[in-house]
């Protein structure tokens, strides 16, 4: 079905288009009120025209985008609803002020996409591949989702602009046989939902850049390449991180499933030393949701360049967080499996830098109960001989008090 006139609005409440073939708009302006909805059974292709105006697209099949104009125009707040099975997105790059994914299918994407205002997964996957999907509103928001996520190649992103200090999330997964995962339960590991929070530390402009690739990252970033402190870096998956733009320091939290990833710290690939290197991991267990129990947290530098992300086995878990409240629960600060490792010196200082704690053989016996000091956060320096290694770990801890 081909569009024959020039300018048409749709000002009704419903108006429905159940061409046998794809719709195909060769150069119309077509113009959505608000509330008004415009249904497409079959797919739409874009040859040509422009969209207005701020009502919803309901679309059953394809996209194809084969014009080189903008296809909405700069002041839509149009909505696409893609609400059919299987259904792709391809083409030209495409801007959409608006989409949402519904149906049965999973969605694909096969150009570089931007969406100006906002992009609703619900409960379906989105696939990127090599793409670049962008989300230009800097509001937290922007994304959302139930149980949905998106996928991503190597070469593609999902990429968010933030101007505030909330929890950016990226909801990345994948739907890849891993070998890496055969000996566990396909229902943890297929798909693969593995997602990161991005948490700038203000209300700057920043844009961040994040991929995840389910892949062992061994042949392209050795494992074996690592430093001492480092037992064995996983071989499951790994992610790509970039800092596009702005200048403030940011948290990034990773979330795992403990059952089946004992690798409680994190480490990054280092290009001037061609190995891994651990950086300080703060660590919490729990329910999180999507049977995650686990995040991996640490603070990054502004301006991080395509960093390679991954996790890694050291001998310890250091808990990022107590409470010496006399409850009875969490009232000193604990470092898994230090007991294991006696030859060990904890020094602890404030914020200021002044040390406020130090011992020689802590264990779980000995923990540091906050020493009566006030709430907030410190720092560690923990030296410790590891099979006949001395290493240095260091981090922050939270130390919480009830009122």
């Amino acid at each position: 079905m081909r569009l024959a006139w020039k300018h048409i609005v749709f000002a009704a409440s419903l108006l429905s288009l159940k061409a046998g073939a794809q719709v195909v708009n060769t150069g119309q302006s077509l113009h959505l009120d608000n509330n008004s909805l415009l249904y497409i059974s079959e797919g739409y292709r874009h040859d040509d025209g422009q969209i207005s105006g701020d009502g919803t697209i309901e679309i059953k099949g394809n996209i194809v985008n084969n014009s080189s104009n903008t296809v909405f125009g700069s002041a839509s707040k149009a909505t696409v609803f893609l609400n059919g099975n299987i259904q792709n997105i391809s083409g030209n790059p495409l801007d959409f002020p608006n989409l949402k994914l519904g149906g049965f299918g999973d969605k694909e994407l096969k150009t570089n996409a931007t969406i100006t205002s906002s992009l609703s997964l619900d409960d379906r996957l989105l696939n990127i591949g090599d793409n670049r999907l962008s989300i230009i509103n800097p509001n937290v928001d922007a994304l959302n989702r139930s149980t949905g996520f998106i996928t991503t190649n190597e070469n593609g992103a999902l990429i968010r602009n933030t101007n505030s200090n909330g929890q950016y999330l990226f909801p990345l997964g994948s739907i890849k046989n891993n070998p890496s995962f055969k000996k566990f339960n396909s229902i943890d590991v297929n798909p693969l939902y593995r997602p990161v929070i991005i948490e700038p530390e203000n209300q700057e402009s920043n844009t961040y850049t994040l991929n995840l690739v389910n892949q062992n990252p061994d042949l392209l970033y050795p494992v074996s390449k690592r430093t001492s402190d480092i037992e064995r870096v996983s071989d499951k998956y790994f992610y790509i991180l970039d800092h596009t733009s702005g200048a403030s320091k940011f948290a990034t939290k990773f979330f795992q499933v403990k059952a089946i990833e004992n690798n409680a710290a994190i480490v990054q690939w280092s290009k001037e030393h061609s190995r891994w290197e651990k950086v300080s991991t703060g660590v919490e267990e729990g329910i999180l949701g999507d049977r995650l129990d686990r995040s991996l947290t640490y603070t990054s530098p502004s301006g991080t360049k395509n960093q390679i992300v991954s996790f890694a086995d050291i001998p310890f878990i250091f808990y990022n967080a107590f409470s010496p409240d006399g409850d009875g629960k969490n009232d000193t600060w604990q470092i898994q499996n230090i007991e294991l490792y006696p030859e060990n010196t904890l020094t602890i200082f404030n914020r200021w830098g002044d040390e406020v704690y130090r011992t020689r053989n802590y264990s779980p016996t000995n923990a540091w109960d906050g020493s009566n000091l006030q709430p907030g956060t410190y720092f560690y320096v923990l030296s410790v001989n590891v099979n006949g290694n001395t290493n240095t770990y260091k981090g922050f801890i939270t130390m919480v008090k009830k009122n």
